[in-house]
């Protein structure tokens, strides 16, 4: 998924609890309940650019952490020659072992959503 308002507003949606009928109660009278594609919302949505301003990225990471996660991103000064940015989100299972969900990709901010959104089983 592409960095932009679709992928803020599932960021939203999954982590911090934006459901759709806050958009129908700000913008109700502008379309149909009915239109069936959940992305048409993100038009509506006026929240943080989570996937494209790194401080908005960071309440990701901290939103994580607040739950035991552990964070680590590494810049694409430290995995020269590469231009990509990578985020990893790892935590302790019940069975001593550790999950790690990551993603690598130009910006730290898109890199930071999608493994956020991987750590919580959504498929992107």
């Amino acid at each position: 998924m592409k960095p932009g308002r679709e992928l803020d507003l599932l960021i939203a949606k999954t982590l911090f609890g934006l459901h759709k009928d806050v958009l129908l109660e700000e913008h109700g009278s502008e379309f149909d309940t009915d239109m069936g594609m959940e992305m048409r919302f993100s038009r509506y949505y006026e929240g943080p650019h989570y996937s494209t301003d790194i401080s908005a990225a960071w309440e990701v990471v901290e939103h994580f952490r607040k739950d035991k996660w552990d964070c680590e991103i590494y810049s694409p000064a430290y995995i020269f020659p590469t231009n990509t940015s990578i985020c990893y989100f790892s935590k302790d299972s019940i069975k001593d072992n550790r999950m790690f969900f990551g993603e690598s990709k130009q910006s730290v901010a898109h890199a930071i959503c999608l493994a956020a959104l991987k750590a919580k089983g959504i498929k992107v």
